[in-house]
Formats: C-alpha cells, sequence, structure tokens
C-alpha cells in the first residue's frame, strides 16, 4: 500500500491488535505478505518510485502525485484537488510543506507522523525487517469476507494495523488513528509495475466526519531517475499586503470575544479574531452577497460537533491595515454557530491564513490589535517568550497548573472562559477534580452544544508570569485539542499583550493593564 496523504483528510491512524502472537508468526505473516506483493529480493531492489493518481474527494477532482527514494530517504507528495491543495516534502529527519498562504514552512506534529509512516511503508521497511520496526501479530479475524492477520506496528509514535488475507497475502485494509479520528484505507485490485503489485485504487475514510476519498492510480513508476529538483520546493508570492506595519487598530471585547470591522470585496463585515481556528473562515451568508458560491463538501470538527463546509476563492478581504487578495477560502454559517451566544452576524473569522503571514500583537489592556512584519520585529523588553509547537496550523505552548502540573495547551483567543482541559487530560490525572466544587454549563460553537463540567483552578504559570488561572472547565474530545492538554482562553490571555508568531514559531507574553485585575466574567463562552 502506498501512503495517500488527502488535503482535508490527512490524519494518520491507528489501532493495536487484538494481541501479539509467536515470533514465528509474525515472520510468517510479514513473509506472506513480501511474497504477495513481488518477493523480498526485489521489494529491497527498488531504489525509487514514483506515482500518479486521480483524486475524488468531497464532491471535488484532482490528482496526486508522489516521488520516493530509498537513500538517503527522501519525498514529495503534491496534491490538487479542486481548490485544495497540499505539497509535502520529506528530506531525511526533516519534514517541511507548503501552507495555504504559499509559505514554506517546518511540518508540524501531523506532517511528521506522516513522513515517519511513508518511511515505514513506501519501500515496505516495516515488513521487511520486522524486529526492527517491532511488527506484531494479532489473531485473525474477517475482513470484507476474507480471513485477516492484523500485523501492527508503530510510526512516530502512531500504531498502525495492516489487515493482510491469509489467502493471498495481499492487504485487505489499513486502520489507523489520530486526534481522536479513525480512519481506514482499502486497496481495491492490485495492478503490476516492474514485477511488483501495486493498489489500482483505494478508498479512504474517515468515519467520524463522513469524509471518504477514492483515488485511482494512473501511473506506477519503479528505479527511474528523480532529478534532485523535485525536492526543491520554494515558498511561493505572497498575496498580501500590509499597508502602515506597527498601527494599532481597535476592538470589541465583547462575551470574552476580540470583534472587529472588515471587509470583504468592499462590503463591511464584523470579524471575529480567533487563533483556535486553522483557517480563516466566510460566513456563506457574506459570500452569496458577492456572488460567490461553496465547492465541495468538506467536514470540520467544533466544540459541539461536525459541520460541512466548502471552498471559494475570494478575490479580496481586508482587516487590521492588511489586504488579502486571491485566497482561497471555507465558507461556513457563522450565523447558525455563532450567534445564538453572540447576538453578532459575524461575516468572517480570522485564523491561520491571515495570522501566519504576521506578528500579530493583541493588547487586551487598550484594546488593540497590531500587525507586524516578521523581519525585523523582536520581542520587547521584559517580555515573556514561549516556544510553541504548530499542530495544525495552532499554537501549543506550555505551562505549569498551580506549581506542579505541565500541560500542553493550544491558544485560542476565540474561546472565552480561563482553561478547557482534554479528556485526555482529565483521564491522566483523575484526582485533578478531588476536592474542587463542580458545576454544569452549555457552550456553544461551530458543530452544536456541549456541556462543559467548570471548576476553579489556583494559578497558572507562562514562562515568567504566573496568574490567577479562576473557573476553568472540561472540554471534551476534539481533533487537535485531545493531542495536548486543553486550551487556553481569554479568560487568562486577556492579562497580558499577546504576540503571535507563527514564523518562529513562538508566543511573546508582557503585562496588559488587566495583568492584576483579569476579567469580571470569567464564564466560559
Amino acid at each position: 500500500m502506498r501512503v495517500h496523504l488527502a488535503a482535508g483528510a490527512a490524519l494518520l491512524m491507528a489501532a493495536g491488535c487484538s494481541g501479539p502472537v509467536s515470533e514465528g508468526g509474525v515472520d510468517e505473516a510479514a513473509e506472506a505478505y513480501l511474497r504477495a506483493l513481488g518477493g523480498r529480493e526485489a521489494l529491497e531492489a527498488i531504489s525509487t518510485l514514483h506515482t500518479i493518481d486521480s483524486v475524488h474527494m468531497a464532491g471535488l477532482s484532482g490528482t496526486s502525485e508522489s516521488w520516493w527514494v530509498r537513500e538517503p530517504f527522501a519525498g514529495r507528495i503534491s496534491m490538487r484537488v479542486g481548490p485544495v491543495s497540499q505539497d509535502l516534502l520529506i528530506s531525511g529527519d526533516s519534514v517541511w510543506s507548503v501552507d495555504r498562504n504559499g509559505a514554506l514552512t517546518a511540518g508540524d506534529e501531523v506532517s511528521r507522523s506522516q513522513a515517519a509512516l511513508a518511511r515505514m511503508t513506501v519501500f515496505q521497511d516495516a515488513f521487511l525487517d520486522p524486529g526492527g520496526s517491532g511488527l506484531t501479530a494479532g489473531p485473525d479475524t474477517v475482513i470484507a469476507g476474507e480471513s485477516a492477520t492484523p500485523l501492527a506496528f508503530e510510526a512516530g509514535g502512531v500504531p498502525v494495523t495492516y489487515y493482510v488475507s491469509r489467502a493471498s497475502g495481499l492487504p485487505l485494509l489499513m486502520r489507523t488513528e489520530a486526534m481522536g479520528l479513525a480512519m481506514f484505507s482499502m486497496p481495491v485490485g492490485f495492478r503490476e509495475s516492474g514485477g511488483l503489485l501495486f493498489p489500482s485504487s483505494t478508498r479512504d475514510s474517515i468515519p467520524a466526519l463522513g469524509q471518504v476519498t477514492g483515488s485511482t492510480s494512473v501511473l506506477v513508476e519503479c528505479d527511474i531517475p528523480i532529478p534532485d529538483s523535485v525536492f526543491m520546493v520554494a515558498s511561493r508570492p505572497g498575496d498580501a499586503v500590509l499597508r502602515q506595519p506597527g498601527t494599532p487598530y481597535g476592538f470589541e471585547l465583547e462575551g470574552q470575544h476580540i470583534f472587529l470591522r472588515g471587509s470583504v470585496c468592499g462590503r463591511d463585515v464584523d470579524i471575529l479574531l480567533d487563533s483556535g481556528a486553522g483557517a480563516t473562515v466566510l460566513d456563506v451568508r457574506a459570500a452569496a452577497g458577492i456572488g460567490l458560491s461553496p465547492t465541495g463538501e468538506f467536514s470540520a470538527v467544533g466544540v459541539g460537533g461536525t459541520e460541512t463546509f466548502g471552498f471559494a476563492e475570494v478575490p479580496e478581504y481586508t482587516a487590521l491595515g492588511a489586504t488579502v487578495t486571491g485566497q482561497t477560502l471555507p465558507l461556513m454559517d457563522l450565523d447558525e454557530a455563532f450567534f445564538p451566544s453572540t447576538g453578532r452576524h459575524i461575516g468572517m473569522i480570522l485564523g491561520y491564513d491571515f495570522l501566519g503571514r504576521f506578528v500579530t500583537c493583541i493588547d487586551y489592556g487598550s484594546g488593540t490589535v497590531t500587525l507586524h512584519e516578521r523581519a525585523g520585529w523582536s520581542p520587547p523588553p521584559g517580555s515573556s517568550v514561549l516556544p510553541a509547537e504548530r499542530v495544525m496550523n495552532l499554537l501549543v505552548i506550555e505551562a505549569v497548573l498551580e506549581d506542579s502540573v505541565p500541560v500542553r495547551l493550544v491558544l485560542d483567543t476565540g474561546a472565552g472562559g480561563a482553561l478547557h482541559f482534554s479528556d485526555a487530560f482529565m483521564e491522566s490525572h483523575p484526582s485533578f477534580l478531588e476536592g474542587r466544587e463542580t458545576s454544569e454549563v452549555a457552550v456553544e460553537g461551530v458543530g452544536g452544544t456541549r456541556t462543559s463540567v467548570l471548576f476553579r483552578v489556583e494559578g497558572i504559570t507562562l514562562g515568567s508570569f504566573t496568574v490567577p488561572a479562576g473557573q476553568c472547565g472540561s472540554l471534551g474530545d476534539m481533533p487537535v485539542v485531545s493531542s495536548c492538554d486543553g486550551v487556553i482562553g481569554t479568560g487568562i490571555l486577556a492579562r497580558f499583550v499577546v504576540s503571535l508568531d507563527y514564523g518562529s514559531p513562538s508566543v511573546v507574553i508582557e503585562p496588559s493593564s488587566l495583568f492584576s485585575a483579569g476579567l469580571p466574567d470569567d464564564r466560559p463562552r
């Protein structure tokens, strides 16, 4: 099986087998699998691989092309499906991607997992060296009416299971799981190239999102020369213009959310600034007003469940003194998600596609947001620089609770309240609620409404600063957040001047005029 990295469904998945069997059983099943594909000797002899697939997902069509070199290991995957594109470059232990802004950035946690899976599977290394890959076999099961042996291993900390037919030795299914979502990949038929078998087509699905991707093999080439230029990926020219960098623009802090005024194609819109949004989103009604309609039916996961959306190329939008042109954005019904709780008709959510271009300085005390060009910007004296991870286009920082509990938190300016803890954190800290009074509240957001358990946390340390945390709550399972301990929201962020630098990546904080006072209303919103 080859690695298929769909832009809208690029989550690597996994599930362990029911239980290990004898070492001999593992070797026997792995050898049967290798023989079915064309034999160990032929597989070990492959030096390069080039593939082209036609791809169908979310009602859209496109192509996916990949190039691979065994030694030293390198790969590139370029996918174009409708208005959605993704480029991933792997060179040794380094992973790079060209993001939706056209910027070449170091790969995040998901990209690194994809690279680790590719290293184990493109040239079948997980099966050629069962001892080195930690391959295990589980009890036989039935897949699509066939008896199959589960063969499991880990790639970059992500467990992966191949279900291999007992009759033919060919793979019937791959199952993996990441960030709380399971994904299945099923080959349909096989074709021969260079004496080896490759899937003729593949059906990938993420059941929780109702997302299905079909790909059909167009070309498979083994041992052809691959020029070095294939692995030389550069940033594309920018499509954003920042007038007068360093100019502060006012905002309203209402319901612990940051609201701005901006425009889309010359039409004024109410904007929510949300660093917890992995993409800038345009409301479907605002889009219709300028003649845009969504293409494709993708799925997003919010605090209350899933929401479908499509994409459209937006000719121009302006916010905070910056104008962005020709950006492909998701279109969603933002009224349904936010009007009941905010009372505002939000026309746009400013997320990663916008914020990732600049250093964004949010001064909650003065009620201003200032954009800076990355070049030449440096943290102000007296500030604290928090190194960050970039996970699915969100910034994740480290902090310490009550002087003793280290946590990794998604920085979310769109989240009201102080701290919202993931199920993973609550399960790994079963005694955290002991002795704390609790209550419940309904929280609304993208996907619907959920119930949060509320409780108080005494304090949180961020870099060199410690502030009261106050009332916090549980968040439940969500992609991205499930891989962290939770979310840090406005109830704590408002005590600081917060500068977001996706390029480093880092978050720089210094006390705001609200540092000692905090917010009078710390309910999650």
